[in-house]
């Protein structure tokens, strides 16, 4: 296993039915940079699903912040469910903090530019 910057790289050599051996390439993603994507994912997709909301309906504002929150709070199962196996009990606060920022900044920047966008 070869560490590059925060990933580790393995490699593999598997033996096919007598044939040459094949190297497999295996990145393994840490654990708190699956959640952060994911939470980034999520912002995005609030972001564009409440400005479409927005520019096609009378749409306000603090609806749609409880929808961000709604959104959070369901990524937050998720990690829960699918990504808390995999972290020590130590970073067990890491579920609640990773990722909150960049979705709520991604969150804001693709609402807004929706917005600007289509109703300018």
């Amino acid at each position: 296993a070869v560490q590059l910057g925060r990933y580790v790289v393995e490699f593999y050599t598997c033996n096919l039915q007598c044939q040459s051996s094949i190297w497999a390439v295996v990145i393994l993603i840490k654990t708190t940079d699956k959640i952060f994507w994911l939470r980034a994912f999520f912002g995005i997709s609030t972001g564009l699903i409440l400005g479409i909301l927005s520019v096609r309906t009378d749409f306000n504002g603090s609806i749609g912040v409880f929808f961000a929150f709604l959104m959070y709070m369901v990524s937050y199962y998720i990690v829960r469910i699918k990504f808390a196996p995999e972290l020590p009990v130590k970073d067990s606060r890491k579920i609640i903090t990773t990722g909150l920022g960049s979705f709520v900044m991604l969150f804001l920047f693709t609402w807004i530019l929706i917005n600007t966008l289509f109703n300018f």
